[in-house]
């Protein structure tokens, strides 16, 4: 798959090339204790494209998973969405501090910060130009029933604090 002009520019500017390939073997270990399933897919693609960040025209994008699994993408976070998507998941990176996570197919899901929706794209390429280019209508958007909430995100009305 052949990148944009653009998105090959940004990508080429934050250190990737074409048959780039980094050792993967402390990320996957550490992915493995976060709770991620590292499928042949997510090694393939963290090889590639693993320590790459770049700032599109309106998204921040960072392929660094030990970057992403300080604010999102922790281990609850993963077995959360695994069970709406009854599919084993593995952190890739965030896009404006959302998680990326990547199926064993190699489809990329991107999970809004406020667990509002979940989009799933079929494949990295796709996500990539996707956030390049902010054209959103690519992908599969699906909401996420209040029911389907994360335990420790459910609203508490009680603990909510009215600043006047």
């Amino acid at each position: 798959m052949e990148f944009s002009k653009e998105s090959r520019e940004l990508l080429t500017n934050a250190g990737w090339f074409e048959g780039r390939s980094v050792d993967v073997v402390d990320v996957e270990r550490y992915l493995t204790e976060v709770g991620s399933h590292v499928s042949n897919a997510a090694r393939s693609f963290l090889s590639e494209f693993h320590g790459i960040h770049f700032k599109a025209e309106y998204y921040r994008v960072v392929f660094d998973v030990y970057k992403t699994t300080r604010h999102c993408g922790t281990k609850e976070d993963i077995k959360h969405l695994e069970s709406i998507l009854g599919e084993q998941l593995c952190v890739i990176g965030d896009i404006c501090y959302s998680a990326l996570f990547m199926t064993s197919s190699g489809q990329v899901v991107s999970c809004a910060i406020d667990w509002s929706y979940y989009r799933i794209f079929e494949n990295y390429h796709m996500m990539i130009e996707t956030y390049v280019s902010n054209d959103l209508h690519a992908g599969k958007t699906h909401e996420i029933e209040d029911s389907q909430l994360p335990e420790w995100y459910q609203d508490d009305s009680d603990d909510i604090a009215i600043i006047k």
